[in-house]
């Protein structure tokens, strides 16, 4: 029977990686995983970018009577390049940073002593590794979990990409709902068992079935099953596979997997089981301050919390693939993912970055496959480099088909800038297409979006087009009264928002957007413009304690839980006698009360959430109160003064261009800076939602009916399975339900060297 043991604890960690590897670290301090030697606070304060190899130790005793089992270390994530050693024997080597892999170590220990585990962690720059060129600060470290898997030697497969070699593909039919089932088995016999069993939310077992492990599909019928319905309702049923030889049991996996249906119309947008979804986004990024990119679950969850709080209903992870508990929460909550490959900026047509991407495509749809959240599979992204567009062309495409071979359900996306013309080839490469607008604050103004929307839209009538990113960056510790872009100031980001949002909603046809994003994150390289080695796009923090005033707006126009916000509370000292005080809600009526003098009440008007109240300030203290109709109120303090506050505008506070730039995550003003009052309070309302709000129904859909909707483009599962011919090398098929990739490198050569075009000519043309 299989057993996991987590080994995050107790490791040695070196920056000094010695030859001999079967030896104590020289210099090693003691660490817990997960572990990053590069946050971006670094103990003196400053940005740490550094990329190199460090290296990790940690003892394994092994007993005697362990010597019929198989003995596994299971990474989830390692970047870049790991090298895993055995008392100084090379076990392996793996190349990619976002993947979970494992490594057999059966053949490499010695039983019944206690073994040296050594791991090499390599994040320098590497050209044959994607992504090849990095937008955000590459952290180097086993900065997820580390588990030792211990196995019979017949078990559901191990060495398969990283993944649970188990594959569950549930379809609505109009008869009611099918699961079909396939595992892959190592070392099987004859006479061994698979047994699936589904069990509702409940608990309660709808449906089984039972077949050799050499043959191992199934079709499973649930009668009535319960869709997963995004945030509505994500429901989620289990599968428990069962391997069993002679009644015992072997080995036993569980997956959780949810009925969904998605269709993406170019003139309506995205069709959740056939009920049109605005898919109200945010792409978010996997690192914190004081974590990096080694955040722990609870912190993950943190992140989701957020998301919900805004209102969002689903979330881009751009540039690379995610942390299996972060998609385990997404299939929990209901958060839609658009998920992505590390095809970054820079593409190359070198054998070894194939090989690289190959691999990568293959371990991130065999990880990312039960996961009923991820809708959306993104193959690139940035694609600005140097080569002719024929060649960009050609990569793209052959990445493009190799995902769609494997899984030619899975809707492919690409997000491109600005700078690609709504003409360009690429744009016919993936299912849909997504662009990083970025108008009013790069270039032009956010009311340019309509012109350019209107322009692809009639270039292209038939490609689904979404906002794949949008944003600004704002500093919680600069403001202005006129709010400009460029200015960094907390002010014009909410403005910035305001108005974008407002252009995107002019446009159903517009498939999903992505507000960028929903935390400040790490860059490669510092901000001249800001000083900081942090992009400052988020609607919150990069520590996760400020709300930003975009983050409000947000919430008044998304989510159901009701409260009240005064915008600009950080705008605390001010000169102006005149001055608009703005308020965001999503309450039907807001007052406000200036000194104790009341100003009339404003009603909300259509979807907007935006109160604006003209006041005079005196002197001194303001005490500012905004009231709500359903009893919620906020209060802040603004102090007028004659002099403005200097370390209000980004100018005043560059850091000198030379050394390292420090950074200070939770925006304190410097030491010899006049502070600004504090606010009174941030916010009367609680602020987080409860479990009744969580859980709280959203807006009636836009389409509904009591039947189950037929899907377009989703077939029919009979009772019988088909076979569909496919090369050797390529063995997935979700009508088949067959999930098998067992080739070793010469094979995997042949895929790409001969190309995908060849491997996919004898198929059939998907039903309508």
């Amino acid at each position: 029977m299989k057993q996991v043991f987590n080994i995050n604890q107790g490791w040695l960690f070196s920056k000094t990686v010695p030859g001999d590897l079967g030896q104590r670290l020289p210099d090693a301090e003691r660490v817990n995983l997960p572990h990053t030697w590069n946050t971006v606070e670094g103990r003196d304060g400053r940005a740490d970018t550094s990329r190199r190899k460090c290296a990790y130790q940690k003892d394994l005793p092994v007993p005697a009577e362990l010597d019929k089992i198989r003995i596994y270390l299971e990474f989830q994530g390692v970047n870049a390049v790991c090298e895993l050693f055995i008392d100084g024997t090379l076990v392996g080597t793996h190349h990619g940073g976002y993947s979970a892999f494992r490594f057999d170590i059966t053949p490499f220990v010695t039983f019944g002593k206690t073994n040296v585990i050594t791991v090499t962690a390599d994040n320098s720059a590497n050209k044959s590794i994607y992504p090849l060129r990095e937008n955000t600060l590459s952290f180097g470290g086993i900065y997820r979990d580390v588990n030792l898997v211990i196995a019979g030697a017949t078990h559901f497969a191990l060495d398969n990409y990283g993944a649970p070699g188990i594959y569950v593909v549930p379809r609505i039919t109009k008869s009611g709902g099918k699961v079909g089932v396939t595992a892959e088995v190592a070392s099987p016999i004859n006479y061994d068992i698979v047994s699936y069993t589904v069990y509702d939310s409940n608990g309660c077992a709808v449906g089984s079935a039972a077949v050799p492990p050499k043959q191992p599909d199934a079709i499973i019928t649930i009668k009535d099953p319960e869709l997963w319905q995004g945030r509505k309702n994500p429901y989620l049923y289990t599968l428990k596979a069962k391997l069993l030889r002679d009644g015992e049991l072997l080995d036993s996996e569980e997956i959780s997997f949810g009925f969904r249906a998605l269709e993406v119309r170019p003139e309506s947008g995205f069709y959740l089981n056939g009920v049109r979804t605005t898919l109200r986004g945010v792409t978010r990024q996997q690192d914190r301050a004081g974590s990096g990119w080694a955040m722990t679950d609870d912190e993950q969850l943190a992140d989701i919390r957020l998301i919900k709080e805004m209102g969002a209903n689903a979330v881009r992870l751009p540039y690379y693939q995610n942390d299996r508990h972060f998609y385990d929460l997404c299939d929990k909550e209901g958060i839609i993912v658009w998920t992505e490959l590390p095809v970054v900026s820079e593409i190359s047509a070198s054998s070894e970055t194939r090989r690289n991407i190959h691999q990568q495509i293959f371990e991130m749809l065999k990880q990312c496959y039960n996961h009923p959240s991820i809708c959306f599979f993104g193959v690139h992204s940035d694609i600005q480099n140097s080569e002719s567009s024929e060649d960009i062309f050609n990569e793209l495409s052959a990445i493009n088909r190799m995902v769609k071979q494997i899984d030619k359900y899975l809707l492919t996306a690409s997000a491109n800038t600005m700078a690609t013309p709504a003409e360009s080839r690429i744009n016919e490469i993936s299912d849909l297409v997504g662009y990083n607008v970025y108008l009013g604050w790069d270039y032009g103004r956010p009311e340019d979006f309509s012109a350019w929307a209107m322009n692809f839209s009639g270039v292209h009538p038939d490609i689904p087009l979404a906002v794949s990113e949008y944003g600004a960056e704002g500093l919680v510790r600069y403001h202005s009264e006129n709010p400009q872009a460029g200015d960094f100031s907390e002010d014009y980001q909410a403005l910035y928002h305001e108005k974008m949002l407002a252009e995107i909603n002019k446009f159903d046809f517009l498939w999903a957007s992505f507000a960028a994003s929903m935390f400040d994150y790490s860059l490669a390289e510092p901000n001249p413009k800001t000083g900081t080695p942090l992009s400052h796009m988020g609607l919150v923090s990069y520590d996760r304690q400020t709300k930003k005033d975009a983050f409000y707006f947000y919430k008044s126009q998304w989510s159901r839980q009701r409260f009240v916000y005064i915008a600009s509370r950080r705008y605390a000292v001010r000169t102006e006698r005149k001055a608009t005080i703005k308020v965001y809600s999503n309450c039907n009526a807001v007052a406000l009360i200036v000194n104790g003098k009341e100003h009339r009440a404003q009603k909300k008007t259509g979807k907007t959430g935006v109160f604006h109240f003209d006041v005079r300030l005196i002197r001194g203290e303001n005490t500012i109160r905004a009231v709500a109709d359903e009893g919620l109120s906020d209060e802040i303090t603004i102090i007028r003064k004659k002099l403005p506050e200097l370390s209000y505008s980004i100018h005043e506070n560059l850091p000198p261009k030379e050394g390292l730039l420090t950074l200070n995550t939770t925006e304190e003003p410097a030491a010899d800076e006049t502070p600004p009052a504090p606010a009174a309070s941030e916010q009367a309302a609680p602020q987080e939602e409860s479990e009744a709000a969580t859980e709280a129904p959203e807006a009636p859909a836009e389409e509904n009916s009591d039947a189950l909707p037929e899907i377009r483009g989703v077939p029919e599962i009979s009772d019988t399975l088909n076979p569909i011919q496919l090369p050797e090398q390529l063995k997935i098929d979700r009508e088949k339900f067959v999930v098998q990739i067992d080739f070793g490198d010469e094979a995997f050569a042949d895929v790409f060297e001969s190309g995908i075009d060849s491997a996919n000519e004898d198929q059939p043309e998907e039903e309508e």
